[in-house]
């Protein structure tokens, strides 16, 4: 069931509860009030035919008893003062009627046990007519006697089945108006809504731009506005899918191109070691450039690889020490450095830092490996304990970094010199590789640098104290 007819059937069901309610009580209290009126009015007459009836006994008769006759006599002059339709009768303590003006077939059941001279009284229906019957016992002369009287209130029946047709007839009316006006309502209350679902179902057809406009400011409203705000989140991540799809593209375009031109240089050496006779000088040659070639290669493929794995984001970080961490590093680098004759020194503070350690260690050596190759003659790794953040830079002397290029330099196969950058045996994926590091620690690289004078990179992270537990 929609949500409109849901609420057109509920309201429709409070409102026939609420008129059902409202008229029973207002046509019952008004036909209670009626009853009560007439039984006091009723009372109020009774009391006065009876002592019209007691006054006439007293007067006409003087003896100790009563006779019949009397009785008689005293019932027609009482009977004469009642109202029209109003009937009364005259029987003793044994039951004799002495005067009655009850129907023949009328049984006073019930009376003779009753022999007290509180008024006693009670509605009945016979049929069509509803009455109230009053009685009392009183003794006069001696004689034990019931005064009893029937006053109609049929009248009050007759208003209260008037009130009940008029009552039904606008309460007709009433549900048939409040149909129309609730399934008018409940369809202007769900509109907004509809909208909502044409919305939906437009963007799960491809339209992300499609947008509600609704200019409530109810909770409809706000539905509306977290709709449109969770639209354009959607909208902004399809495109951002649709940007990673086209940079994944580039970069197994790019990934191509690096392959092809050492492959290629590669397969025409490889065939002319393989088909000509080559002097020992040509032969070492060609063999050198196969093997540096490869090398490139070889790193290519192994940087890829981690790039790859950097997607992940479940790594587990843990507490270290950072003196240690780059101590490891440190010695490390030492053969390296040697090697390519640099003066490299290197100085940490004491301090906890939690990361992951192998690819924490990478992020260093591939920071050191890229100043080693920048005609660098000092390298200088440091560790620094600012009291809440632990910095680790890296420092060297060598051509720097142009201005214009420090942003791209992070970027999968950006090559500020691809000449030197190839012989070297690079492929431009190392800081792309760094940066992956450096965000899985919650961290970014900062670049420093200066063109003919050297670059610094840091990177910081959150300092914890002593006490805390270093193997979470």
């Amino acid at each position: 069931m929609r949500l409109s007819a849901k609420i057109f059937v509920f309201t429709i069901i409070v409102i026939v509860i609420a008129l059902s309610s409202l008229g029973y009580l207002m046509i019952n209290s008004s036909f209670e009030n009626a009853v009560i009126r007439e039984i006091d009015l009723s009372l109020d007459e009774f009391k006065y035919l009876k002592y019209s009836f007691q006054s006439k006994l007293s007067s006409d008769n003087r003896e100790p008893e009563l006779n019949r006759e009397q009785l008689i006599s005293a019932a027609l002059q009482t009977a004469d003062l009642s109202p029209e339709g109003d009937k009364i009768a005259i029987i003793d303590s044994r039951g004799d009627i002495y005067f009655s003006a009850f129907p023949e077939d009328y049984l006073f059941t019930g009376i003779f046990n009753n022999e007290k001279s509180d008024l006693a009284y009670t509605i009945q229906n016979d049929g069509n007519n509803y009455s109230i019957i009053i009685s009392n016992y009183f003794i006069q002369n001696n004689t034990g006697l019931y005064f009893y009287l029937n006053k109609d209130i049929t009248d009050i029946i007759i208003e209260k089945n008037s009130m009940l047709r008029t009552y039904v007839f606008a309460y007709c009316i009433s549900v048939l108006g409040s149909c129309l006006l609730t399934g008018a309502f409940s369809r202007l209350l769900t509109n907004p809504i509809r909208q909502l679902m044409r919305s939906s179902r437009k963007i799960s057809n491809g339209k992300y731009d499609d947008r509600v406009n609704i200019s409530s400011t109810d909770e409809i409203g706000d539905l509306a506005d977290s709709f449109n705000r969770m639209a354009s989140m959607i909208e902004e991540k399809i495109n951002e899918l649709y940007l990673n799809a086209q940079q994944k593209e580039d970069f197994v375009g790019n990934f191509a191109h690096e392959l092809k031109t050492p492959l290629t240089s590669v397969i025409g050496y490889a065939d002319r070691i393989y088909q000509k006779d080559l002097s020992k000088e040509d032969l070492h040659n060609a063999a050198e450039y196969i093997l540096n070639e490869g090398l490139r290669l070889e790193a290519l493929a192994h940087k890829m690889m981690d790039l790859i794995v950097m997607n992940r984001t479940d790594f587990v970080l843990s507490y270290m020490h950072a003196d240690e961490v780059i101590n490891d590093s440190r010695d490390t680098l030492i053969p390296m450095m040697q090697n390519k004759e640099i003066n490299f020194t290197c100085t940490a503070d004491k301090g906890y830092i939690k990361v992951e350690y192998d690819l924490f260690k990478t992020l260093l050596l591939n920071l050191a490996d890229n100043a080693s190759k920048a005609d660098s003659k000092n390298i200088s790794l440091t560790g620094t304990n600012l009291g809440n953040t632990y910095r680790i830079s890296i420092t060297d002397d060598g051509r720097g970094i142009p201005e214009d290029q420090l942003s791209r330099i992070t970027e999968a196969f950006y090559m500020i010199d691809k000449s030197r950058s190839r012989k070297q045996h690079g492929a431009g994926l190392g800081l792309a590789l760094c940066q992956k590091i450096a965000e899985i620690h919650g961290t970014k690289l900062d670049f420093k640098s200066t063109l003919g004078q050297g670059t610094t990179v840091s990177v910081e992270l959150e300092v914890y104290p002593e006490q805390e537990d270093l193997y979470e």
